[in-house]
């Protein structure tokens, strides 16, 4: 058996399949955004609870959420006190980022996934304690809501 040169043709067949089968295999160029989304918080608390030291803090991950409960007064400067209405609901921004590929699509969302929420109660002894408590940040994209209850 005798193999035969191949045509002209046949050789822009192949390469246009090479360069199809490249551009397919090719990973896309992504790019990276980062922003904030409002998370509102309702907050149904014990009367005996400070208003004035409930303060926020929001972890990606669980082990860092997980040390901070660990601690209550420590590692401080991850708390912000948060505007708390008058009828008792927060609002404040939380940040995301995300990786978009060259054709637009979000190939993937990242967000911030514990709230800490830090305050004083008023424990038998008329003392304040000073106590931490860890919630789930609801998943999804744009402005999300929660009720939180603190005793």
């Amino acid at each position: 058996m005798h193999l035969r040169a191949p045509t002209r043709a046949e050789w822009i067949v192949v390469a246009i399949t090479g360069l199809a089968l490249a551009a397919m295999l090719i990973p896309p160029v992504q790019s990276v955004s980062d922003g904030k989304f409002r998370l509102t918080v309702e907050i149904k608390k014990n009367p005996n609870i400070d208003d004035d030291s409930i303060r926020f803090a929001t972890y990606w991950f669980a082990r860092d959420a997980e040390r901070s409960l660990s601690s209550p007064g420590v590692y401080g400067f991850d708390f912000f006190r948060p505007t708390i209405s008058e009828t008792g609901r927060a609002e404040f921004d939380v940040p995301w980022s995300g990786r978009s590929s060259q054709w637009g699509g979000l190939a993937s969302y990242n967000h911030p996934q514990y709230l800490v929420v830090e305050h004083k109660i008023a424990a038998p002894s008329g003392k304040q304690e000073l106590t931490r408590k860890l919630f789930p940040i609801p998943s999804g994209r744009g402005p999300r809501s929660m009720t939180i209850e603190l005793q």
